[in-house]
């Protein structure tokens, strides 16, 4: 405890955790402090996601081949309103319908900072090809039903040997 920090593992996915801290911080008489919702901490890893892509500009993304070569990895590109909770409904579809996000990173090339938009490139990977094509399906009415827009159905990811 060098800092005066208590690290706590509890709960077997991040919404357990997540419900044990939000009980826990306030019966110890402390503030929880999410790792996603506070400016501050936004900012912060925006500025690390930055870097990393500037040091990464050349460089294609590694892709496992296993994963690749059964048809399970998707990559889809949405344009969502930029706002509290968009990005939050798209994931918690692609949780609700056995899709595993991989990566995530908001695209900077088609659109400005202050466009009111913001395009999210998600990497998933499914049960199997015949999974991957079912979530997409439904991502699409999802999209037409709840204002967001899907950019690309699906595309081949790269691999680099």
């Amino acid at each position: 405890m060098r800092y005066g920090a208590k690290v706590l593992l509890e709960g077997s996915c991040f919404d357990d955790s997540l419900a044990y801290a939000l009980h826990y911080a306030p019966s110890e008489g402390r503030e929880f402090i999410s790792p996603y919702d506070g400016l501050d901490v936004i900012t912060g890893q925006a500025t690390v996601a930055w870097e990393v892509l500037e040091e990464m500009k050349d460089e294609p993304p590694v892709i496992g081949r296993s994963i690749v070569a059964n048809g399970r990895e998707q990559a889809v590109a949405v344009r969502i309103q930029d706002e509290p909770g968009q990005l939050g409904y798209i994931l918690d579809f692609l949780r609700r319908k056995r899709a595993t996000v991989l990566d995530l990173r908001r695209s900077w090339k088609s659109r400005s900072l202050i466009s009111g938009m913001a395009d999210i490139e998600i990497l998933i990977e499914t049960e199997d090809e015949h999974h991957g094509q079912e979530v997409l399906q439904e991502l699409a009415k999802e999209a037409r039903a709840h204002n967001f827009e899907l950019l690309l159905e699906a595309k081949e990811p790269e691999v680099r040997s």
